[in-house]
């Protein structure tokens, strides 16, 4: 699934993990597997609608992608669903700012493989990686 507006659980999701990185002294291990870069917090809706725990209880989805929060493209496994952030695709709108203004831009690429669509792989490609700044 392609979003533009994160979910409430991608916030969820990262602070769990955040949480358990922070406090290793209460034994607990991130659980979300989330990695990538978080510059910002998620902006999602007012009020959680419920589509995650709808998309869980499909059991068919395995993705939900979004790039609203452009200077964010991190992912994890939430409870068997991929979360995932793509950073800013174009130059019009806000990046890092200052000298790192641009380092985020780029694209989140997928590779399906038709016979088993359920382990997809993605990864972020920049601009910066083809000398376009």
């Amino acid at each position: 699934m392609f979003f533009h507006i994160p979910l409430q659980e991608f916030r969820t999701m990262y602070d769990n993990d955040a949480y358990r990185r922070v406090h290793p002294e209460l034994g607990l291990v991130p659980q979300h597997g989330v990695i990538g870069e978080r510059n910002e917090d998620e902006c999602p809706g007012p009020f959680n609608s419920g589509l995650f725990a709808a998309a869980l209880e499909r059991g068919d989805v395995k993705g939900i992608f979004v790039g609203h929060d452009h200077v964010n493209d991190c992912v994890g496994n939430y409870f068997g669903i991929q979360l995932g952030h793509s950073a800013n695709s174009g130059f019009a709108t806000y990046g890092l700012g200052g000298s790192e203004n641009h380092r985020m831009r780029g694209a989140r690429v997928f590779q399906v493989d038709e016979r088993a669509p359920a382990g997809f792989k993605t990864r972020m490609v920049r601009a910066i990686d083809y000398g376009i700044q």
